[in-house]
């Protein structure tokens, strides 16, 4: 693991303000969809997939990657980080940052977007946008990708897409299963 577990809490709530799961449709999907995993006794690999976050392992794919591929932004993760909390804790003194209100990161998100975030050290790193962009590359990518890189836990993300894309006689417009070999998917074929 490349993040303290403090920084790891703040990714995980930052990545699940970016992705589409905070709402009533995306929490329900995630609640079906990790108790369908749950009860399924050929795949033992998944029995605890109910426990998961609302990332789908988003958090946990940018962890991975920041220790492989993209080991060149670490430094940006842990200066915005400290930053990031910081903030919250100024901002919040008597709640620790994983447990601050969800507006709290909506404010400090919106105020990233912009590049005009109230307390930020501009001296230690001049644009807080460009971490955001980066960090929304990391979060969808992570979210979307082969579960192998830790990310995308179980194939939810593709499912939640599946589901989400039909046409108008509700079949699915993403039919991820057929391209995956299995477990997850149908396919022969391909040996991913």
């Amino acid at each position: 693991m490349n993040f303290e577990d403090w920084e790891f809490d703040i990714v995980t709530r930052l990545v699940d303000h970016i992705l589409p799961f905070r709402t009533k449709e995306g929490e329900n999907f995630l609640n079906r969809y990790y108790n369908f995993l749950g009860k399924q006794d050929k795949q033992v690999q998944y029995a605890y997939a109910y426990r998961l976050d609302e990332s789908v392992g988003a958090a946990n794919f940018i962890d991975n990657i920041l220790a492989r591929e993209e080991n060149h932004h670490l430094i940006d993760y842990k200066i915005c980080l400290g930053q990031i909390n910081q903030i919250l804790r100024q901002r919040n003194p008597y709640v620790e940052p994983k447990d601050v209100s969800k507006e709290l990161y909506i404010d400090l998100y919106n105020e990233m977007a912009t590049n005009q975030v109230n307390g930020w050290n501009y001296q230690q790193y001049q644009e807080p946008r460009f971490f955001l962009q980066l960090l929304r590359r990391h979060t969808f990518t992570g979210a979307f990708s082969h579960p192998k890189y830790g990310g995308n836990v179980g194939g939810t993300g593709w499912a939640y897409l599946s589901e989400r894309y039909t046409d108008q006689n509700g079949k699915t417009l993403f039919d991820w299963r057929r391209a995956i070999e299995a477990p997850l998917g149908l396919n022969s074929d391909y040996r991913g």
